[in-house]
Parts: C-alpha cells; sequence; structure tokens
C-alpha cells in the first residue's frame, strides 16, 4: 500500500434546505431561475422578495422580486443589512424581475429586503427576509453544481414497468433464460424499467436512462462488454438494502477494459461496494454516496485500474463514509495511468478521498486534479488519512491545482 500523507483540518456541519413558500397570486409569474426552496416577503405595497432561507457561502444569490399588477418602468434594488447588493431594471408591466446578488461570504444571517423604485414615484418595500449563510457544498451540492438526490436519477414522469413482471423485453433488449437482461442490439433502448436483474450491454450505442435498478449481492448492476458508445444516464442504481449481504458489488463495470466513448451521467448510486469501475469516457453529474460494505470489500467511488484512454470526471459528488479505500482513484493493477482530467467534483471518505496514479508501470502523465471541493464531513482530513496520495507532481502534463476544502475553501494541498 502507499505511504500515507495526512492534511488536518476542522468538522462541517451538514444541513437540509428549508422548503418554498411562493404566494398563489404569484404562481403564474414568469419562469426562470427562480430558486426551489425559498422564502417568500410580502407586503401591502404589493412588492414580494423571493429567496432560498438558506444559501452557500460560495454562490451568488439568486432571488425574484414580484411586482404589483400593471407597475410602471423602475429599478429594483436588493439591501443587505442596509446596503445595496444588487439591482435590475425594470420594464413597464412587468410583473417580477430576477435579480442576482454576491455570494453571502460570511456564515450566518442576512437581511434582506427589496425595494422598487418607480420612475417618477416613491419607493415600495417589501418586508425583511432572513437568509442564512451555510459554509460550503456539503449541506446541499446542487447549489454549488454538483450531484445530489434533486437532479440525479429517473426523472419523475418517467412510470416505471417491473422487469420481467410487466415487460421482458424491447428494442435491443430483452431478459435472458440465465436469469439477466442481454442488451445485445445496436442502438438499444432500455428505459423506464424496475429490476433486480443485471444489465449485460454489448450492443454499440446502447443507451440505459430513467430506470431503477436495484440488485443485491455479489453481482455487477450494469455489465459493459466490448461495447462503444453506450449511455448510462438518470438511473438509480443500488443494492438490495443496506446489510452485507444485500449491498451490490459494483453498480457500472468495464469487465474487459476496453469500452469506448462511454457516458455515465447523473445517476445515483448507493448501497454498493464500488460504484463505478471503469477506465475512460465522460463520468459527470452521479451522486455516489451511502457504500455497502461486506467482509473482503475495497470500498471505491469511481476507480480506474491502468488505462490511458481519456477519461473526464467532472461535477459528480462521491462520498464515501467509510475509512477505506476512496472516493476517487487511479490505480496501476493492470497498466499505466494517464490522460485523466478529475475537475470541478466534491469529494470526501475513504482512505484518501484521492488516489493520483502512482505505480510500478512507470510514471503518470497528463492527470489534471483541479477545482474540486474536498469536505471534512466525514472525516476530519477528508480522508480517514488524508485527501489525496500517490499523485505525481513530476509526471509531465500532471497538475494539481484550484482544490480546495469546502468548509473553509483553504488549499488542498
Amino acid at each position: 500500500m502507499p505511504q500515507i500523507k495526512t492534511v488536518l483540518g476542522a468538522a462541517l456541519t451538514s444541513a437540509s434546505l428549508a422548503a418554498l413558500v411562493v404566494p398563489a397570486a404569484h404562481a403564474a409569474a414568469p419562469s426562470g431561475p427562480v430558486p426551489a426552496s425559498a422564502s417568500t416577503a410580502a407586503a401591502s405595497s404589493g412588492v414580494t422578495l423571493a429567496v432560498r432561507r438558506q444559501v452557500s457561502n460560495v454562490v451568488p444569490v439568486v432571488a425574484r422580486v414580484h411586482l404589483p399588477d400593471g407597475a410602471p418602468a423602475g429599478r429594483v434594488v436588493v439591501r443587505r443589512d442596509g446596503s445595496v447588493v444588487a439591482s435590475a431594471p425594470v420594464a413597464a408591466g412587468a410583473s417580477g424581475v430576477r435579480v442576482e446578488m454576491p455570494r453571502l461570504r460570511h456564515v450566518g444571517d442576512h437581511a434582506l429586503r427589496a425595494v422598487f423604485r418607480p420612475d417618477g414615484a416613491g419607493p415600495l418595500r417589501s418586508p425583511v427576509v432572513t437568509v442564512t449563510s451555510r459554509a460550503g457544498c456539503a449541506w446541499s451540492p446542487h447549489l454549488c453544481g454538483f450531484a445530489d438526490r434533486t437532479n440525479t436519477g429517473p426523472r419523475r414522469d418517467v412510470t416505471l414497468r417491473d422487469v420481467p413482471g410487466d415487460i421482458t423485453h424491447g428494442p435491443g433488449w430483452h431478459v435472458d433464460s440465465r436469469g439477466w437482461i442481454e442488451v445485445d442490439g445496436a442502438d438499444a433502448v432500455v428505459r423506464g424499467i424496475r429490476t433486480s436483474l443485471q444489465l449485460s450491454i454489448s450492443g454499440d450505442n446502447a443507451v440505459v436512462e430513467d430506470s431503477v435498478l436495484a440488485v443485491p449481492g455479489d453481482k455487477y448492476a450494469v455489465q459493459l462488454r466490448h461495447a462503444e458508445g453506450v449511455v448510462v444516464r438518470r438511473n438509480l442504481i443500488r443494492g438490495g438494502g443496506t446489510s452485507p449481504a444485500q449491498r451490490l458489488g459494483c453498480a457500472i463495470r468495464d469487465i474487459y477494459g476496453d469500452i469506448r466513448d462511454l457516458k455515465l451521467v447523473g445517476n445515483e448510486i448507493k448501497w454498493s461496494s464500488t460504484g463505478i469501475q471503469v477506465g475512460s469516457g465522460l463520468i459527470a453529474r452521479n451522486y455516489i454516496h451511502d457504500f455497502g460494505l461486506a467482509d473482503g470489500d475495497h470500498v471505491n467511488g469511481l476507480t480506474s485500474n491502468g488505462s490511458t484512454v481519456p477519461m473526464t470526471v467532472r461535477d459528480n459528488t462521491i462520498l464515501n463514509q467509510f475509512e477505506q479505500t476512496d472516493a476517487v482513484s487511479l490505480f496501476q493493477d493492470f497498466g499505466l495511468e494517464a490522460n485523466r482530467v478529475i475537475s470541478h467534483n466534491l469529494l470526501g471518505g475513504g482512505g484518501y478521498s484521492v488516489y493520483g496514479g502512482e505505480g510500478g508501470y512507470g510514471t503518470t502523465h497528463d492527470i489534471r486534479i483541479t477545482d474540486n471541493r474536498f469536505t471534512r464531513t466525514l472525516f476530519r482530513r477528508g480522508g480517514y488519512y488524508g485527501p489525496v496520495a500517490h499523485f505525481e507532481d513530476h509526471g509531465a502534463g500532471n497538475e494539481f491545482s484550484g482544490n480546495v476544502w469546502d468548509g473553509s475553501g483553504d488549499p488542498v494541498r
């Protein structure tokens, strides 16, 4: 095993997000990036301020100011603790306006108020709304552009059908008599199913989407076999439960290590010993959490075992609550590790949150680990022993930069 490096830190408190309460009078207001979870303050003036009650201190705050019917042209300003922090013009007749404020860097409560200044008339004010700024992103990852339950898994408008209960085949796939789903047709589409059977994918350009794969035991829920162009997106992939016997062995695995042009996007993976085991492709916006553990398991979020085929890992949230092995690992089990981009992910847990690729097949190259946030919500060092191990700074094209601790913003070194 690699030598252990240690980085000390402080704990970050997690919290939940409050619900949005918007008066019915404003339900038909123009769409736009109105927060999904917010507080609305109404006044007799008819001016209301809709903004999240809890926000992250590392991202801008978006609010929506609703205006009285037939409002004239003018300007809206938003005050924080008495000082103007943002403003936006208002066209005549507009029912509302979107306002983007700077991030509330100071952790704690902030008093916000919207003021509408109609042209040629006195100001109209909303009541004060108290907004709490919380440190970092781990308490609500999607606020920072990371994956969590709010933006992964099947779309809500998809009706799931049980396999094999309701259906046994579809375009390019069928239930094999030996007890799995065979996806062997070119351009196969597996959509909107719920099953405890494994998927074996050998057809090029297959798509698996908007499905629930609940597979217990020492199995691989999605098996990739010599295929190209496979897309696995917006699925919930999990074990049968949290017990060692019910945990899933691996959610998605490249069986032979030769998959090409793979895209794994927007999946929620839980109750699995290993989340994703592949060596190439795009792995983006996946939420991998609440791992399962049986005796003898190595617990991996995303792991590659020796490949130089390009792989991009971005916008994922990977939180391994166990003190072994990793959130992301590049291991030289079968070959050199190179040509990896690991950028803008929220990572935590494992022995080390990231293993950087050093091994016996040679010096790594073109491994770029940039702009990630490492959380201390699971262990005070990020991983049990530290945030990163076995990254080779001297490898050609290797880069480790812009990585910070989630709660404080301090650099991870």
